[in-house]
This record gives C-alpha cells, sequence and structure tokens, in this order.
C-alpha cells in the first residue's frame, strides 16, 4: 500500500549518476538506525544486488528500488521506496513513494514521520522545490482529530443554547444576535434543511454558524441608542451642511450605550477568563483539520491537548448551568425543602442553646464553641507575648514583632516574629489549631518555630477543656463533670522563654562574666569603654576572636571606632582611614598646648 508520495523538482547540482545518487540517500538511511535488515523487492527476480554492496536494484533506467525491514517491539514491518526520475518540459524530477503493506499507523508510531522527514531532509537542498503528493500518516493523525473537534464544537453550541434559553427565553437569537450572523444562517438553512428532511421542524441555527460567529456570540454586547444633541448633525438635517450618510452613521453610532455584556455578565460565570483565548486557538487548529492541511505529530498533540482544553472547559460550563439556573418548578421544591431544613435546624439549635444556658448556669461552668474557643486561645497568646516582653524587657538585642489574630477558620498561622538582632536571625512562632467544641473534649493549640523539626525547634500543645456537665435526678438540677479553661498555660510561658534565652546567647551577660578574669589576667578587655551611638551602653565588640569588631553585644548595631593615637582610648573614627586619629580629650589637651 502506497503511504506517502512527494517530488523534488528541478535539481539545484548535476545529478551525473541516478543509481549512485539513490545509493547514497539510502546509506543515510541506514546511519541512521531507520533500517534494521535488508529485504528483496518482491517484484523483480534479480537477488543479485542483495549480495552485493548496496540493496537498490534498478529496474530499468531513471527507475530504482530500495527495500528493507524496521523491526519496533517485536512487530517486523517491510518497506520499499521507490525512486523515480523523469523529465518534464526540460526539467527534471525526481519522485519518491513509500509503500509497506504491514505497517501499524498510530499517533504513537513515530516510525514513518521520522522515516519520511529524513528522506526529506536528505534531498532537500539538492532540489528547488518539495511537493507533497500524498500522505497516510498525516491523514490517519487527522482522522483521529476529526470526530474530538466535532464532539468539542458541539459542546459549545448546547452550552450557548441551554445558558441563553434558560436566561432569555426563545427569542434571545431575535433580540441579541447581530444582523451579519442571522443572515449567514438564512443563507445556509435552505440547503440543510433539503439536505436532511428528518430535522426540518427543529430550530438548528447554532448548528448552521462557523465557530468565529460562536465566539462572537459569547462576547456579544447588546447596546441601545442614547440620543444627544450633536451641532454636525443638527447642521444637516436643517440644510445647512451637506448630507453625508457616513457621517451620520458615525454620530449615531457614538451615541449607543451598551446595556447588556453577554460576556461579563453571563458566560464568564461559568466558564474561565481565557477561554476566548483558548477558542480562538481552537478554532485555527478546527480550520487547519478541516481544510485538509498536512499535520505531524507535534501539530496533532497540539490539536489534541487544545480539544481537550476546551472540551473540560465546556463541560464543567454544563454542568455549573444545570447547578445554577434551574427551572420554577425545581426551584419550589427547593426552597420548600430548604425552608423545612432551616427552621428544624433553627427549632434544634435554639433547644442546644436553652439547654447549655441552664446547664452553664446551674453548674457554674462554660460551654465554648469553636470561635470562642479560639478567642480564649488568642487572649492566652497576647498574654504569652506580655510576659515574653516582660521579662525580656532589658534585652536590647531581642524585638518582638506584635501578635497576630488567631482565627477558629484557619487551622495553621503565624503568631509573632522573634528577632535577634545581633546576628539578625528571625524565627517565627506558629500556631496549628485543633478544635472540638462537644462537652468535656479537649482543643489543642500546638505552638511551634515554624520550618523547623521538633527536635531542634520548639513544640509545645497548649490545652483547653470544655466544660461538661451532668443532670443529677436526686438533686434536680445540673452538676458540673468537668471545669473549662486553659490548663498549661504558665507551663507554655516557661519552656518558650526558656527556649528563647537558650537560642539566643546573652553576650551582655557573658562579657560581664568575663571581664573580671579577664582584668585579673592582665587580658585586653573584649568591649570598649566608651558608648553604643545606639542604645548608650558600653558593649561595643573590640576582640574579633570573640565577635565582630564594633558591634554592640547589648543590641547589635555596629560602631565605627579606632584607638586614639595619643592616649590609645577607644573613640569614634574610621577605621578605613590611614591618617592619625585622636579622642576628643586629646584633641582638646593639643589645642590647649
Amino acid at each position: 500500500m502506497l503511504l506517502v508520495r512527494f517530488i523534488g523538482v528541478s535539481p539545484t547540482k548535476e545529478i551525473a549518476d541516478q543509481h549512485d545518487y539513490v545509493k547514497q540517500i539510502c546509506k543515510k538511511l541506514e546511519a541512521s538506525a531507520l533500517v534494521t535488515q535488508l529485504a528483496i523487492d518482491p517484484s523483480t527476480d534479480d537477488a543479485g544486488d542483495i549480495a552485493r554492496s548496496s540493496a537498490v536494484i534498478k529496474k530499468q533506467e531513471g527507475e530504482y528500488t530500495y527495500c528493507f525491514i524496521y523491526t519496533r517491539d517485536s512487530a517486523a514491518s517491510v518497506f520499499k521506496i521507490a525512486f523515480e526520475f523523469g523529465t518534464y518540459h526540460s526539467t527534471l524530477q525526481l519522485k519518491i513513494s513509500i509503500s509497506s503493506d504491514n505497517y501499524d499507523m498510530a499517533p504513537d508510531n513515530k516510525y514513518l514521520e521520522r522515516l519520511k522527514f529524513k528522506l526529506k531532509e536528505d534531498i532537500k537542498n539538492d532540489w528547488k522545490q518539495i511537493i507533497w503528493l500524498l500522505d497516510k500518516d498525516s491523514e490517519m493523525l487527522a482522522r483521529e482529530l476529526y470526530p474530538q473537534l466535532f464532539q468539542a464544537e458541539n459542546l459549545l453550541r448546547q452550552f450557548i443554547n441551554e445558558l441563553m434559553i434558560r436566561r432569555y427565553g426563545i427569542d434571545w437569537w431575535n433580540e441579541y444576535v447581530p444582523i451579519e450572523i442571522k443572515q449567514k444562517h438564512s443563507a445556509r438553512r435552505v440547503g440543510y434543511k433539503n439536505v436532511v428532511p428528518g430535522f426540518a421542524n427543529i430550530d438548528e441555527k447554532l448548528l448552521s454558524i462557523d465557530i468565529g460567529d460562536l465566539k462572537a456570540i459569547l462576547t456579544m454586547k447588546q447596546e441601545k441608542w442614547d440620543p444627544k444633541f450633536d451641532g454636525s448633525l443638527n447642521a444637516m438635517l436643517t440644510h445647512r451642511a451637506e448630507w453625508k450618510e457616513s457621517s451620520v452613521k458615525d454620530i449615531l453610532e457614538k451615541q449607543l450605550v451598551v446595556q447588556e455584556d453577554l460576556w461579563n455578565q453571563q458566560f464568564s460565570k461559568y466558564l474561565p477568563q481565557d477561554f476566548t483565548e483558548k477558542l480562538r486557538i481552537f478554532d485555527l487548529n478546527r480550520n487547519h483539520i478541516a481544510h485538509n492541511k498536512l499535520i505531524d505529530r507535534a501539530a496533532y498533540y497540539s490539536i489534541k491537548q487544545s480539544i481537550e482544553v476546551v472540551s473540560a472547559d465546556l463541560k464543567s460550563a454544563l454542568e455549573k448551568i444545570d447547578q445554577d439556573l434551574i427551572s420554577s418548578e425545581q426551584e419550589s421544591v427547593l426552597q420548600e425543602a430548604m425552608m423545612d431544613e432551616l427552621m428544624t435546624a433553627m427549632a434544634e439549635r435554639d433547644e442546644k442553646m436553652r439547654v447549655e444556658e441552664l446547664m452553664e448556669t446551674e453548674a457554674s461552668i462554660e460551654i465554648r464553641h469553636n470561635s470562642e474557643i479560639a478567642a480564649l486561645f488568642d487572649d492566652a497568646m497576647h498574654t504569652v507575648h506580655t510576659f515574653l516582653s516582660d521579662n525580656l524587657r532589658f534585652r536590647d538585642d531581642i524585638e518582638f514583632t506584635s501578635v497576630e489574630s488567631i482565627d477558629d477558620k484557619k487551622r495553621r498561622g503565624k503568631l509573632f516574629t522573634i528577632t535577634y538582632k545581633i546576628d539578625d536571625e528571625s524565627v517565627d512562632i506558629a500556631y496549628e489549631l485543633e478544635v472540638d467544641d462537644s462537652q468535656g473534649s479537649t482543643s489543642v493549640l500546638t505552638v511551634s518555630v515554624a520550618g523547623e523539626k521538633e527536635f531542634r525547634g520548639f513544640r509545645f500543645g497548649l490545652e483547653y477543656v470544655n466544660g461538661e456537665a451532668t443532670f443529677d435526678e436526686e438533686l434536680g438540677y445540673y452538676c458540673p463533670i468537668t471545669q473549662d479553661g486553659i490548663i498549661n498555660l504558665d507551663e507554655l510561658e516557661d519552656e518558650l522563654l526558656t527556649y528563647i534565652e537558650g537560642r539566643f546567647k546573652n553576650w551582655r551577660e557573658d562579657v560581664d562574666a568575663g571581664e573580671y578574669e579577664r582584668a585579673k589576667d592582665g587580658a585586653a578587655p573584649l568591649v570598649a569603654d566608651i558608648p553604643c551611638w545606639n542604645c548608650g551602653e558600653c558593649y561595643i565588640c573590640v576582640d574579633e576572636n570573640y565577635n565582630e569588631y564594633g558591634k554592640c553585644l547589648n543590641c547589635g548595631e555596629h560602631n565605627d571606632i579606632v584607638r586614639c593615637a595619643r592616649c590609645e582610648s577607644f573613640c569614634e573614627g574610621d577605621p578605613d582611614s590611614t591618617e592619625p586619629q585622636f579622642c576628643d580629650n586629646c584633641l582638646d589637651a593639643m589645642r590647649r598646648e
């Protein structure tokens, strides 16, 4: 069976030996791993060439065949390539035909595509023009896409029809559709009805127009003339200016105002915002296939994806319409059912609230619900934040942000951030919320360092126990079983404070503890005896082996300090300067001298 045929027209170079030219082409095929083994042309008895160096057989002058086998997944396909040279109108041509009787064409079988494009690439520079005559492989890919295209196209017609009829009634076509689309439908209508008499008495308007027209309906705007005085129009009407129909039309069109934008007000409720662009690409692809243009597998998969995306959007839109645009009968039934459910729920809620209020009053407990439990945890974390701020108020190297609120609708979030100003390290204190508002249940707010493993960071479960009561038959009133409240807030405060103090070293305390010993041993001091420009404390590091030179170990700010060239005490200065620098005392003394 003939699979592919194309011709090269008008050689760009002299082909002195046609047989050798064909052999060179076939050698390139063999070198590219497109040939598994050579075969004998069944149309000739001459097997001699197979035994020689080439499998190219000369049938007659200007006609050559090349037969081979290609094996894929244990399936062997026999191919025959025919090369035919011929001169027409004094111009040489080379016709190449690829045939096989047992090749399985399928979208996932790329072999024939590789073979035909390899042949084309090997000869394209030798001929002025390559003309494609027949391609069963491309035809097979198009056949695979045809039904998918039409199904997607009809989904669009169904979607527009269903939405417009349910929303605007049967007269929507007359009220909204532009005259150009109506005229196109009218021109096609008679021929369509004659061909399919079984559908002669149905409304087939959307089936008779193109994708471009359907897209135009999606973006239609209903406009209304809003007349306003115009001097130019007035002059023409009162015969003070020449009547120009085009000018009149332009003036009146500018006075149109949009009453309804179908895309923004209707279609975009059910389709994604980029659907019209997807549909534009779909229309280009649809025309490519419908007009029988060649495609390769890259085009096949691109078009297939476009079809699937458009189809998925339309199927989802149709489901939304069924849920949203219901009939008046369905709406009445639903409203009645919803009202019954609402009344039942309200009665149950009121009874539950009445019983819970009685329990809380008689048993002296509180039975909190989700939002109330979250609010209690929120108050607790403000208390923890105040505790930490108070206990670390003398640590200028640690800074806290304010506390963010806890919401029972968010299972996790950030509480506040701690910044260690010595090295600009920050950690977020986060929460995870698990709420159970049934009586006697325990809800947990897990406080942790965000993004860190438990073995390195901090993790603590703050627990709230909800109130619970039972009715005592003998006493005749409700008695408490579980008293409500947060049970381990103090423990959280202590453990979080310990974590912060352990993680963020207090360099000031370290300096204070070691300076006495260093002075006793005659060692140089760790810090300068001048105040930091930011915090006013004398903790500016001057030992690079201890910390960064010039950094205040109390607040983390950098100070530019040098040794006085006269008394060698520390003073403000430029460490990068090569000139001698002096403290204020020495400068005053030198001025007096």
